[in-house]
């Protein structure tokens, strides 16, 4: 072998040596996306469930599918737990809140986990026969992805959430003898900031630090039924994901574009309780299905002492 040919192999092997066996998988660097927006929506809402005079507790649950274009389907479920203090007749309430979720790619190599404490207010007032609610809060987020090194690697990271969700609420129709039909509007909207990080699967290679914005907007409608002070309340809803993922910045690589893990509709079909003479026990349990035909579910408890 010429002194030439030898050293254009020296050359071609020593590159080759620099680039990993396999490009990171787009899906499952976008999670954070995904589960920062699902643990702290799950904040926002099991919030203004709960909020009462006095001290309260609330807790929820959920599992949801992803199956975004250009991406893997990825399910995801979440937990979250919030313990408030209502100041009376104000209609302020502070909280304090914890949430975890974890997320599967179908590859079944890539998984992702995210866990974060959350700080928060409620607010609510009645005008005349409307109701309106809010809760905004901020966290610190734990991120993590879990893959061997020769699909994308494993990385952890911090992160910051936050948050904030509006709602609006009225009777659409009143019998006077505790039946009606009532109404829902709900926004919500999450920015996660994450920080830099190294992936083990990119050997020298370092992520910048991204954001994400995702956001909801969700109309119900129920028909409530009151008795003996206790109420159930059958509804219907219909919710619109959306929202904004920064682009992924990896040194030595050319910027990509993060997965589209926030767009999707989805219906729900559920049922709430609440019963005042038992502490204020409440639930809330809705099956879900989206423009894809995915199905999944939320579930969710509250108490007041």
């Amino acid at each position: 072998m010429s002194c030439l040919a030898r050293l254009a192999l020296a050359v071609a092997l020593t590159a080759a040596s620099l680039v990993p066996a396999q490009a990171a998988d787009k899906t499952a660097m976008s999670q954070t996306d995904l589960l920062g927006r699902e643990i702290g929506f799950g904040i926002g809402q099991t919030a203004l469930d709960t909020a009462a005079a006095g001290i309260w507790l609330g807790a929820s649950t959920g599992r949801s599918t992803v199956d975004p274009s250009g991406g893997q389907e990825t399910d995801a479920d979440r937990r979250n737990v919030v313990l408030g203090y209502g100041f009376g007749e104000t209609g302020f309430s502070a909280f304090a809140g914890y949430g975890q979720g974890a997320s599967e790619l179908a590859d079944d190599i890539h998984k992702a986990r995210i866990r974060s404490y959350f700080l928060g207010l409620t607010y609510g007032r009645t005008v005349g026969r409307l109701a309106f609610d809010g809760a905004a809060y901020v966290g610190r987020s734990h991120n993590v992805i879990d893959s061997p090194d020769t699909a994308t690697g494993a990385a952890d990271r911090d992160g910051r959430l936050l948050g904030l969700t509006l709602r609006g609420s009225g009777m659409l129709m009143d019998d006077g003898a505790g039946h009606g039909i009532d109404f829902v509007v709900q926004g919500d909207a999450l920015h996660h900031t994450t920080k830099a990080y190294p992936v083990s699967g990119l050997p020298g290679a370092t992520v910048d630090e991204r954001d994400s914005t995702a956001t909801a907007l969700r109309l119900e409608v129920g028909a409530p039924m009151t008795a003996a002070g206790a109420s159930l309340r059958p509804f219907l809803g219909l919710t619109a994901f959306g929202g904004q993922q920064d682009e992924i910045a990896v040194s030595g690589m050319a910027p990509f574009d993060a997965v589209d893990v926030l767009s999707k509709t989805q219906m729900s079909l559920g049922m709430s309780f609440k019963a005042q003479a038992l502490n204020g026990l409440g639930g809330r349990v809705e099956l879900t299905s989206d423009d894809k035909g995915h199905t999944g579910f939320n579930a969710g408890f509250s108490l007041n002492f």
